[in-house]
């Protein structure tokens, strides 16, 4: 493994969201979107009904997380379906380059790339709606990192069915984001599922996460068991996604990578 090699990607990568205007529109416009949209449901709420600026806050710092899990998730997959879009793949993989610089470079776009969304997202509410969200303080750090290491781990669940079906895959892939946003209890506390949905939330280490952040905000306290089960399972899937992509990119490596780029 050459580190110069993963430099290179990532430099690619970070050149054409610079340089192609709608790669960056869409680093800033969903995360502002959303936090537009929910930021003044909040604020109506807020309006009508008494003592729900905590609640406000919730929403609009769990918008940022979710946007955060969501760009970390995506770069491992844009990262691949740009290859095949631009008819590289073959190229690519055809070079000295090892899959795992391949991965390494991935994650590490979506680490850079999640960092700007958060620090937009936090100038974001606090300019419109008076929110400072830095007041959360050290916690911002381990609830980060606990949600880009599930956006990875999805990202290369994803990326495992790309590389082995190409295109074909890809309304499923988008889908599932909005499915798990459901059973993910981003916008509202797991009590609030059917008995049989909480078992799949619970199955989530971004439940766990979203938890974490709604009780520090409520109480001040971070619940050190949800973080140390959100820890557990984002790597168990983590681990378990990497060993199904490498595999899948294994096996469709034998079959003709040429064909992906055909379909």
């Amino acid at each position: 493994m050459k580190l110069y090699r993963i430099k290179i990607l990532l430099k690619r990568h970070l050149m054409s969201t610079t340089r192609e205007f709608h790669r960056f529109i869409d680093i800033i416009y969903w995360p502002f979107l959303e936090i537009i949209l929910w930021g003044l449901t909040g604020v109506w709420l807020q309006g009508n009904t008494e003592h729900l600026s905590m609640y406000t806050t919730m929403l609009l710092a769990a918008l940022i997380f979710w946007q955060i899990f969501t760009r970390a998730e995506h770069e491992i997959i844009s990262s691949l379906v740009d290859e095949l879009w631009s008819y590289n793949l073959i190229n690519l993989f055809s070079s000295p380059l090892e899959i795992t610089e391949w991965i390494i470079s991935a994650m590490s776009l979506g680490i850079i790339k999640s960092i700007f969304t958060m620090v937009f997202g936090i100038i974001i509410t606090w300019s419109i709606y008076g929110c400072n969200l830095t007041l959360l303080g050290t916690v911002l750090f381990p609830l980060f990192i606990l949600f880009i290491i599930s956006g990875w781990a999805l990202g290369f669940f994803m990326s495992a069915l790309i590389i082995y079906w190409s295109h074909k895959i890809q309304s499923f892939i988008w889908a599932l984001d909005w499915t798990l946003a459901a059973f993910s209890t981003v916008y509202y506390s797991i009590e609030v599922l059917p008995s049989w949905a909480q078992y799949i939330a619970y199955a989530l280490p971004m439940t766990h996460t979203f938890y974490a952040l709604r009780t520090f905000i409520q109480t001040g306290i971070l619940p050190v068991n949800a973080i140390y089960t959100s820890l557990l399972l984002s790597f168990f899937y983590l681990i378990l996604s990497m060993y199904v992509f490498i595999n899948m990119f294994s096996k469709s490596k034998g079959i003709g990578l040429l064909r992906l780029e055909q379909e």
